[in-house]
């Protein structure tokens, strides 16, 4: 009976089956498209936010869009690095 030799990629605090790196790579470029993925969501969620603002006259309205737009700033904070 032969044994596998199992390797293990700890990516976010799990352990990932892998073997070799080829593995920890594709781990690595699908990791990076969910984060780019994520940021343009944000970048968009940010930009219709900016739209509704100009038009928005509503004190409690226009004090809630731009909470939100804080919130999403700071969030976008790990997209520029």
């Amino acid at each position: 009976m032969h044994r596998r030799a199992f390797f293990g990629v700890l990516i976010a605090g799990l352990t990932v089956p892998a073997f070799g790196a080829m593995a920890q790579e594709r781990l690595e470029r699908r990791e990076s498209r969910l984060d780019n993925e994520r940021c343009e969501r944000l970048e968009h969620e940010e930009h219709e936010l900016r739209e509704r603002l100009e038009h928005e006259r509503d004190r409690a309205d226009r004090a809630r869009i731009e909470h939100r737009l804080n919130q999403l700033r700071q969030e976008r904070e790990h997209c520029r690095r």
